[in-house]
């Protein structure tokens, strides 16, 4: 038979991909990193490599997540649902099915359907599985479907068909899908289409045609490496063999699929080919022997049955994180409401207020132009000028607040001291640390996760705070603390500054509001904590006393 692909191609792309999903998570380039890690996943399931394709498929779907891409992670999902399907995980298949279709995206809907159709034949509910059929052909135009999507439905119909009886129609759909994969070098479809050909004819007791198909099919997952189906098909030849009086070969047949069964974790392929032999042994009357596969079976149904309870556990894990990420989108959601609240104050009050400083000396250098001195005019001059730069500087906070966590990168793990070092580095130009004590307590967790491009700015905002308010002819003196619990990170921070009284603690969180105005700044340092505090899912609070320097305490949570 001639292969559509080189022998080595599919060795070759996983050393390509695998080197540019280094490369995209050494640069932190976490959309690129996904396609990669999704693209292994992908060949690593065709090659039936499961436990590689599902580290993958959940490396690509992780990313998808810290990176919000919904339509990416249904994408991941819809390959997983058939993933855990050929695994016999059935229900969480099922599940992740339902999902995918809450949300009505037409490609990852296609292979919900397909899923969903091919479950309800499998467990014979001929109703169900015709409904989802024809959902999934409905699915997609035709003329929009890819070459692998046509080969996915052409084999369903195929599969439909066999399951009401019209194995005519069934092997012309096999047909179909066979031609449409070989023009379009798709060989694990080529596989999967004279597999299940062969099964048809197995069907019809045509064992010649049957194995004639199986050897065409062995052939192809052979050269390419297509584990699990290279193992189904030696199952198919076992049966023919049986059937064709050839015990002994077809019990050679399942030892060599015990063999690479177990090898390669395919638990319910080892199932059939012991229920297989354990036919042929009842017949030759081999009760002791069928005793031990008796003994294989029970064990190999209770591992079968926890991987499933695993998988579920994974998976309500997996939706754990989910959920926390859209609470973490709600919180910041919320946020932005309050500050559309506060905002109406702010441009009532504090934007406007020098706004009508400009327009009431603009007024009275309209009158007094001709009257007043020149110095006087000059005078109104400098308090119109430094209005529109209170106007400016005002507004500059307010836009620097608003885009906080606006531009999210998604976590990424770092260090504590370099997270401190960023933010002192975008300090050092406009104030002076020279005398600044700042020391990490020995002790804090330094390892952690979060959104970096917007955590550190917390760290700058209290620094500055630290420097700023500082006891007069006192160098600043800071300590931070770092610690973490199941869910949480919990970080502290003290100085020895003016303090803050109790009375004012929660009022500092609040967007322009300023304890006292003799001090530069406008009221956003604290918000802006706030506001990224809370976008990491956590919350922050003082304790202090006035006079006897600040403590903020503030968390984040986990992932």
């Amino acid at each position: 038979m001639l292969l559509t692909l080189p022998n080595n191609y599919f060795d070759d792309r996983i050393l390509l991909l695998d080197e540019a999903k280094s490369v995209s998570e050494s640069q932190k380039d976490y959309s690129r990193a996904a396609v990669h890690s999704y693209e292994l996943a992908l060949i690593f399931f065709q090659k039936g490599d499961f436990p590689n394709s599902e580290t993958y498929f959940n490396k690509a779907l992780e990313y998808a997540i810290l990176l919000r891409d919904k339509v990416f992670q249904l994408k991941v999902k819809s390959r997983l649902s058939v993933l855990n399907l050929y695994r016999g995980f059935t229900e969480t298949a099922i599940n992740s099915c339902f999902e995918i279709l809450a949300f009505n995206s037409e490609e990852d809907s296609f292979i919900a359907y397909n899923i969903l159709s091919r479950v309800y034949i499998q467990q014979d509910e001929e109703l169900k599985s015709n409904y989802y059929i024809t959902k999934a052909d409905m699915a997609l135009e035709e003329e929009n479907m890819t070459a692998e999507e046509k080969c996915m439905l052409s084999l369903l119909m195929g599969l439909m068909n066999g399951h009401r009886g019209w194995d005519k129609t069934s092997l012309q759909n096999y047909n179909k899908t066979y031609v449409e994969s070989r023009n379009r070098k798709l060989p694990y479809y080529e596989a999967v289409s004279l597999y299940e050909a062969a099964v048809v004819w197995a069907k019809n007791d045509v064992h010649k045609e049957c194995l004639r198909l199986v050897n065409d099919a062995k052939e192809i997952t052979e050269t390419y490496g297509f584990k699990y189906f290279e193992i189904k098909c030696l199952c198919l030849e076992a049966h023919s063999q049986r059937a064709m009086g050839d015990e002994k070969q077809s019990l050679e047949t399942i030892a060599t699929i015990i063999d690479d069964a177990i090898e390669n974790e395919f638990l319910h392929l080892h199932m059939e080919a012991l229920e297989l032999k354990k036919s042929i042994l009842g017949e030759k009357g081999k009760k002791k022997e069928i005793v031990v596969i008796d003994k294989e079976i029970s064990a190999l149904d209770r591992r079968i049955n926890q991987a499933g309870a695993d998988k579920i556990k994974e998976l309500l894990k997996l939706k754990e994180k989910e959920l926390k990420y859209q609470l973490q989108k709600n919180r910041a959601l919320l946020q932005q409401m309050e500050d559309l609240a506060a905002l109406k104050k702010v441009f009532s009050h504090d934007l406007k207020e020098p706004l009508r400083n400009i327009g009431g000396y603009i007024g009275k250098l309209e009158k007094s132009i001709d009257e007043k001195s020149l110095k006087k005019n000059t005078e109104y001059f400098r308090i119109v000028k430094d209005a529109t730069v209170t106007m400016d500087e005002s507004l500059t906070a307010l836009l620097n607040y608003l885009s906080t966590g606006s531009e999210e990168s998604g976590y990424t793990k770092t260090n504590l001291e370099k997270v401190i070092d960023s933010a002192k580095e975008d300090l050092h130009m406009t104030l002076d640390l020279s005398e600044l004590d700042l020391k990490i307590e020995s002790g804090a967790e330094l390892i952690f996760e979060c959104e970096y491009r917007s955590f550190y700015k917390i760290f700058k905002e209290l620094i500055s705070n630290s420097v700023k308010f500082v006891k007069i002819g006192v160098p600043p003196v800071i300590r931070i603390r770092a610690k973490s619990d199941n869910d949480t990170m919990t970080f502290t921070y003290k100085d020895n500054g003016i303090g803050i009284d109790g009375e004012y603690h929660d009022k500092v969180f609040h967007l322009f509001n300023r304890l006292d105005r003799s001090y530069e700044g406008y009221g956003v340092g604290l918000a802006t904590c706030k506001r990224i505090v809370n976008q990491h899912g956590g919350n922050i609070y003082l304790q202090s006393e006035e006079g006897k320097g600040l403590e903020v305490v503030f968390t984040i949570r986990k992932l």
